[in-house]
């Protein structure tokens, strides 16, 4: 994302779409770097989710001129998912990972990773620090006294949280947890975990879903876990730097978004498309119904498939959308996270003028410190060189 917002800004290329993150929309909007859509994108008006419409589509920032912008006036979703923990569940429990905590529990030193990026291990370290605010925010919802909504608020709050004081206990926690990591990894993570490198990595869901097809390929069982203080729930739209071709760049956003192509992608990739037409519900269907038994668990997708007017065989519109699963925390969980996993979910958010003091405090996190040793012989070192010099020139004064 940053490396794409540098890019166009500079003006490195002129490209007539770019697909960047929720708080990266929100920077590029804020600086006046993208082309309005001027048209309708059928496709995602007949067949995008309605979760979607509701969340993406109005999530609201402000443009150079402080002009309140919602995302629709300029980009059109593609996928969408969480960030949690992919885990070995032989060798940890799902207690353990229902915690961010685990990444900096001795107990599992060398068994845990984060990500290689400022603003996904930046979320995990605020998470971890305000647990007790957020225990308490559960707790009030739990009792009637917040809603969804201001538990919902309470955790993307916390989540974009970036004073002074928040930074400096930001790089104290993340410190402490490199020094209990196995690695900060980007996408090596996927395969160190399948060769039993350690037993948990941070990842984004689509990430989960490869990582657990590969290895059950193989014979390996992995599962997936949001874990219960909240984490980040994202979403990647489609977008027209200025200068764009408009008219066939909105072109290629219909067809992306056609149920068919939507499908093949989501196949393709394993992150979660924003569509939600028939054939999106019939992979869905084909991938994971398992029949009902008593064997299975009802898992219920009305959120994200209802209003898309989706009929059954006998064309009768259907209005519950049901998946029965033998398989929690798998693919299924990870590629459509269920209601009570959103509701503890936010949205990233730009940092502002704090984006400069929280990348200088990522470049400490990850600068390696120089052993003590190194600093006591260094000082041998100098201290010898000093001697050394102060009884040549003492010599010299002598023999004068």
């Amino acid at each position: 994302n940053e490396d794409m917002f540098n890019q166009i800004k500079a003006g490195g290329g002129q490209y007539d779409l770019v697909c960047p993150s929720d708080y990266m929309l929100q920077k590029l909007i804020m600086n006046d770097m993208l082309e309005p859509l001027d048209r309708q994108i059928e496709n995602y008006d007949n067949f995008g989710s309605r979760y979607i419409k509701d969340t993406f589509d109005n999530i609201e920032t402000t443009d150079s001129k402080n002009n309140v912008r919602k995302f629709k006036e300029f980009s059109v979703p593609y996928m969408w998912g969480t960030m949690g923990f992919m885990y070995d569940p032989e060798n940890i429990s799902l207690e353990a990972v229902s915690s961010w905590d685990v990444v900096w529990d001795v107990n599992y030193k060398n068994q845990t990773s984060l990500k290689d990026s400022v603003r996904d291990t930046y979320i995990v370290a605020a998470l971890h620090i305000y647990k007790d605010e957020l225990t308490l925010a559960k707790s009030l919802l739990d009792d009637g006294q917040y809603s969804i909504k201001q538990y919902n608020d309470k955790v993307t709050e916390i989540m974009n949280r970036c004073d002074d004081d928040t930074l400096d206990l930001i790089e104290k926690a993340l410190k402490e947890a490199k020094n209990n990591i196995y690695e900060f990894e980007v996408d090596t993570g996927k395969t160190n975990i399948i060769n039993g490198k350690y037993y948990v990595n941070l990842c984004w869901s689509g990430d989960a879903v490869y990582a657990l097809d590969e290895a059950d390929e193989i014979g390996f069982t992995l599962n997936y876990k949001v874990p219960e203080e909240g984490s980040n729930i994202w979403f990647d739209g489609w977008a027209m730097p200025k200068g764009a071709n408009k008219k066939y760049a909105q072109e290629l956003m219909n067809f992306l978004c056609d149920p068919k192509i939507a499908s093949r992608n989501m196949n393709e990739v394993g992150y979660t498309s924003a569509i939600a037409g028939k054939d999106m519900w019939d992979l869905v269907l084909d991938w994971y119904d398992e029949g009902q038994s008593e064997d299975t668990i009802a898992y219920d997708l009305t959120y994200f498939f209802k209003d898309t007017n989706i009929e059954d065989e006998q064309g009768n519109k259907i209005t519950n959308f049901i998946v029965y699963t033998s398989e929690p925390n798998r693919q299924l969980f990870a590629q459509y996270p269920d209601e009570q996993t959103i509701q503890r979910c936010a949205i990233m958010k730009d940092f502002g003028s704090q984006n400069d003091k929280v990348n200088e405090m990522w470049i400490k996190v990850k600068s390696n410190k120089v052993s003590w040793v190194i600093y006591v012989f260094l000082g041998v070192i100098i201290v010898g060189v000093v001697f050394f010099e102060v009884k040549k020139a003492y010599s010299r004064r002598a023999r004068k």
